[in-house]
């Protein structure tokens, strides 16, 4: 219903549900795998000459349950295709990320930090309200 509703073609939801994702004919997309803290695909668009390699998260809340993303993460960027990641990461990079609730423990983010730099990715930043 949403699909319709949306006006797009094609639409994957990860087993807990937590990942909608929605595409159009235009796009061409073929699933590599669907996790519950991620999606992770391959698409081509016409306009553009080669496909690139999208990974959409939502992960989990607690730092070890996070473990088999970051792992799968790695694999990931030791494919030779152009790769974004985009979603809820659940950790920070900075205290300056974080706003109210339970104080925060930076030692938490030095996995991730690690692995984004394992990876060879580069924080974009964002436009909006800086907290959701």
């Amino acid at each position: 219903m949403v699909r319709i509703q949306l006006q797009m073609d094609h639409v994957v939801s990860n087993p807990n549900g937590k990942i909608g994702l929605f595409w159009s004919t235009e796009i061409i997309g073929h699933i590599l795998e669907n996790h519950e803290q991620h999606i992770t695909g391959n698409f081509k668009h016409p306009n553009l000459t080669e496909q690139f390699m999208i990974s959409f998260i939502y992960a989990k809340c607690k730092d070890h349950m996070r473990r088999p993303l970051w792992d799968r993460l790695l694999f990931y960027a030791s494919i030779d295709v152009p790769w974004c990641t985009t979603g809820d990461f659940n950790v920070v990079t900075s205290i300056e990320e974080k706003l109210k609730g339970m104080s925060y423990n930076i030692n938490k983010s030095f996995k991730f930090i690690s692995v984004i730099e394992a990876c060879g990715l580069t924080d974009l930043g964002y436009t909006g309200l800086p907290f959701t």
